[in-house]
């Protein structure tokens, strides 16, 4: 990691936001990284009402398209790996209504990253698609619905 990244990431505050303050910077599975940091909003937001947990992550992709759309631009790549305000707002939504017991954020965990690694149809469509600041987000909070989706089928199958 050069000097020049540091300063370009702390001292630009969308991009110090977009990067989870530094978190993006991890130089192995930064994706991954700015999940396992996403599990600390999910903690916080799991005793609000539902409704406050939807419009929490609403304001978080509002947030994230303006300063990931100026993150990549300061940075002069498409889609930086080190923008991860993506994947903790992916994660967030993943939770959102799901009871928080080990079982459902260790499958959620997996599920959101195995989603956004892959990236099936629709998710696939948004990533190639979508540009700017819009298209960095869209792909994760599309990981994010599906997610979300198959817990609820699956806590309502195990009756859990």
């Amino acid at each position: 990691m050069t000097q020049q990244l540091l300063k370009q990431v702390f001292e630009h505050p969308p991009t110090t936001l977009a990067t989870c303050f530094g978190v993006g910077l991890t130089p192995r599975a930064p994706g991954t990284a700015g999940t396992a940091v996403a599990i600390l909003p999910v903690l916080a937001m799991q005793s609000l009402p539902l409704l406050t947990q939807i419009l929490t992550v609403v304001a978080m992709v509002v947030v994230g398209i303006v300063v990931c759309d100026m993150s990549a631009r300061k940075l002069g790549e498409k889609d930086p790996g080190i923008i991860v305000w993506d994947e903790v707002t992916g994660f967030c939504i993943a939770m959102i209504g799901i009871s928080i017991e080990p079982l459902t954020v260790i499958l959620g965990f997996a599920l959101f990253r195995l989603l956004d690694i892959v990236k099936p149809f629709p998710i696939s469509w948004a990533n190639a698609r979508v540009r700017g600041g819009l298209g960095i987000m869209l792909d994760d909070v599309l990981a994010g619905l599906v997610t979300n989706i198959t817990l609820v089928i699956f806590m309502s199958y195990l009756e859990f």
